[in-house]
Parts: C-alpha cells; sequence; structure tokens
C-alpha cells in the first residue's frame, strides 16, 4: 500500500498513501574525545575506532543500567533508614521510661516534685474518670502538694478556692 494513490471512501478526496521511511542511520563519524572520555569514567571499554553512534548508544545504556541500580540502592537505603528510626524511637522511648518522665506513667509525687523544678507550687487533687461527684458524697481523690507548702498553706489555698469560686 505504501506509495499508492487512493480516493477517501468517506468523502472522495485523492489520498497519498507515503512510502516507507528510511531508517534513521546512525553516525558513522568517529567517536569523538569528549564521548570516549566520559565512556571511561563510566567503565564502558569500547574499540579504539567506535563511531559517535555506537558510543552513544554505549554511553546510555551504562547511564540506564546506573539509575536502574541507583534505584535498587535507594530502596534499600530508605528500608535500612526506615529500621535505625524504629530502633532509635524505640531506644528513645525505653530511656524515657526509665527516667519516668512520661507524663502518664507518673506519679502525684513526681508531677508536683517536677513543677517544684519549674518554681511552680503546687496542688495536685486527682480522682477517677467515671467518679460521681455529688454535693454530699464521698469522693476518692489522690492528693499531693509541693514541700515549699505546709499543710496549713494547702488548707487556706484550698478554702480560699471553695469560698471564692464563681462557676
Amino acid at each position: 500500500m505504501r506509495g499508492l494513490k487512493g480516493q477517501c471512501p468517506r468523502c472522495g478526496a485523492a489520498i497519498d498513501v507515503p512510502g516507507a521511511r528510511k531508517p534513521r542511520q546512525r553516525p558513522t563519524t568517529p567517536a569523538t574525545e569528549r564521548q570516549k572520555e566520559f565512556a571511561r569514567e563510566l567503565g564502558i571499554q569500547f574499540a579504539d575506532g567506535i563511531s559517535k553512534g555506537d558510543i552513544s548508544t554505549l554511553i546510555d545504556e551504562a547511564l540506564a543500567s546506573d539509575a536502574r541500580e541507583r534505584g535498587v540502592d535507594l530502596d534499600a537505603l530508605e528500608k535500612r533508614e526506615g529500621d535505625v528510626y524504629r530502633d532509635v524511637r524505640s531506644e528513645i522511648l525505653a530511656e524515657i521510661d526509665e527516667d519516668d518522665c512520661r507524663l502518664s506513667k507518673a506519679t502525684h509525687a513526681k508531677i508536683v516534685e517536677e513543677l517544684g523544678h519549674r518554681n511552680l507550687s503546687a496542688i495536685l487533687i486527682t480522682f477517677p474518670l467515671d467518679a460521681e461527684i455529688d454535693a454530699g458524697g464521698p469522693l476518692e481523690c489522690g492528693f499531693s502538694y509541693s514541700d515549699d507548702l505546709s499543710r496549713k498553706d494547702v488548707q487556706i489555698v484550698l478554702v480560699s478556692l471553695a469560698t471564692g469560686w464563681k462557676p
């Protein structure tokens, strides 16, 4: 069909079917010194009289192969970094647990002590989340106060809070 003429069955216009294209010829001129130098840097071995086209193909193949290898290396690196991150994170959390610095694991006394290190006096009252708080019933509480306060100081603070409280 190539090189033939015809008529479009739809509109009747003339159709020219182009002939076969010649394949693109690779340059046969000798490779440049820059190409040869770059090929050597990539570790490519080649014949002395290699053409520009042939050395270009070898360079392209080497670069593509190198890119694939780098991709594999990056995948392995990401996995190793992920493993290292998890290990370091676990070590840090273990150290935090050893020092009992996490609020969720701290005792009343430890919380009050830490506030004292921050130059704050503290009175800490805790009770269960599900405690029934009503006007006359007893309430089980945890209670701690900082060493700079006396029992009398704590009573004065609590009474003044209770009498001056405006909800």
